[in-house]
């Protein structure tokens, strides 16, 4: 009896719970249902006031605004593609045809130098130093093919401090001035005003070296630029790569010179140059730095360049014969150790008609880097070697400084990112009187011609390239 009243009472209760909600959410949906008749009737009175323009406004505005950009970005591709141009960044800005048959690449470098010569080296006694800054090398350049990849060309502008008294500050002076064409598989032939095949320090490009400057060996037996032909060849002998160049020019330090001028005074001068690849890859070796994705390389190489001058001036319109061998090895495994070992001379022989005695002279660069930081800094260091075998002009001495000359260089490179951000601080230490020196001073190097010893001098550099 007691469980039948218990299940009534249970039962009776569930019902009340079950009406009670039953009218909550019958409350709930009448008044959903007021609102949606109250937004109902406000957009009924929204559409018979504007006819539904509102709504077909904004949309077709929104429409109006995404044909415009898409129509834009098709117009712009259209430009673009309307010569099969493409354009882009890779290594340096580029624009190309979109066949591959015209190229032109736009490049720049950029030095900003300090120098402090401590030595008081001028009759000068008030003034026991000299320093200050300099942009020693502001370059742009232009560079591709044209028509087809065989047919190359480079044009490039250098404007620098004056650095002689022929070259105006800050002027801008034509430095490379070429075409090439690759006539057959390996063979192309070049002419313009370009570097002779020479020396492999002169080869390096300035932006790719370990010291701030080059070696005062190679100002002095320098070709430079210089304006002429060559024929050079790339590919193999006996399974060793090689390259190889021949090159009829207008003498050392000729370019940007007419044919026919009062400084025209070399009559013929050929040089030639032959490199063998033992190993590694020829990018490796556009630098002295053995980054850690190189491999091992060796390379050896020899040149030779003969000029006939008028001999109306001293040096480089004397008859003359240069020579050159070199080796240049790098160990990225072994800390990035890199190594440069070069010896070089030259024959001045006089002539009835000039002022030049004869004189056979020859000089040693040797030079050797290593990373600390891999891939970020090293240090180097560089040792020259000179020898004037008593150089004169009409039988008179130069000057009073010795025939022997030793330099040494001592740097570090931080690299930012490679050769495009770098920043370079070395020491250069003139050990013997370098007054003999007629033609090793180009510029940058911060030497002066003197006679006293243990010249001394600070270099910093910041490069950029684009």
């Amino acid at each position: 009896m007691r469980t039948k009243v218990m299940a009534s009472a249970l039962a009776l209760g569930l019902t009340a719970t079950a009406m009670a909600a039953e009218s909550q959410v019958q409350a709930e949906l009448d008044a959903l249902k007021a609102q949606v008749q109250q937004q109902s009737a406000e957009l009924q009175a929204l559409r018979a006031q504007n006819g539904e323009s509102w709504l077909n406004q904004r949309r077709a505005e929104e429409i109006k605004s995404l044909i415009h950009e898409v129509l834009s970005d098709a117009e712009t591709r259209a430009s673009l593609q309307e010569g099969g141009l493409t354009a882009g960044w890779r290594d340096h800005f580029f624009l190309a045809s979109e066949d591959g048959n015209f190229l032109l690449r736009v490049g720049g470098q950029v030095q900003v130098r300090y120098i402090l010569n401590a030595t008081n080296v001028v009759d000068d006694d008030d003034r026991e130093h000299y320093e200050g800054f300099e942009m020693r090398r502001t370059m742009l350049s232009f560079d591709g093919h044209l028509f087809d990849p065989k047919f190359t060309y480079q044009v490039s502008m250098l404007m620098s401090d004056q650095d002689d008294l022929t070259v105006a500050a800050g002027f801008a002076r034509l430095q490379n001035g070429w075409f090439a064409y690759e006539f057959a598989d390996g063979w192309q032939v070049k002419a313009g005003q370009f570097k002779g095949p020479f020396l492999r320090d002169e080869l390096v490009h300035s932006s790719r070296q370990l010291a701030v400057e080059r070696a005062l060996v190679t100002d002095m037996f320098t070709i430079d630029y210089t304006q002429g032909a060559q024929i050079g060849y790339n590919g193999e002998l006996s399974g060793t790569p090689i390259r190889a160049a021949v090159m009829l020019h207008d003498g050392s330090y000729a370019a940007n010179i007419p044919a026919v001028g009062p400084v025209a005074d070399t009559d013929f001068a050929i040089a030639g140059r032959l490199e063998l690849l033992v190993a590694g890859a020829w990018e490796q070796f556009d630098d002295y730095a053995a980054w850690s994705d190189d491999s091992f390389g060796l390379l050896i190489g020899a040149a030779v360049d003969y000029e006939n001058g008028e001999g109306e001036t001293f040096p480089t319109t004397s008859d003359l014969i240069k020579w050159t061998v070199d080796a240049s090895v790098e160990l990225p495994e072994l800390s990035g150790f890199n190594a440069m070992a070069a010896l070089t001379g030259r024959h001045l022989r006089g002539r009835e008609d000039g002022v030049s005695d004869d004189a056979t002279q020859f000089a040693v660069l040797v030079q050797a880097g290593i990373f600390v930081v891999p891939d970020q800094v090293d240090v180097f260091g560089r040792w020259e070697f000179i020898n004037l075998d008593g150089q004169t002009i009409g039988g008179v001495d130069i000057a009073d400084g010795g025939d022997e000359i030793h330099v040494l260089t001592f740097g570090a490179n931080y690299y930012f990112q490679r050769h495009a951000a770098k920043a370079t601080v070395d020491v250069v230490w003139a050990l013997d009187g370098t007054e003999n020196l007629a033609d090793g001073f180009v510029g940058g190097n911060g030497l002066f011609p003197t006679s006293e010893d243990d010249q001394l001098v600070l270099r910093g550099q910041f490069q950029f390239l684009f």
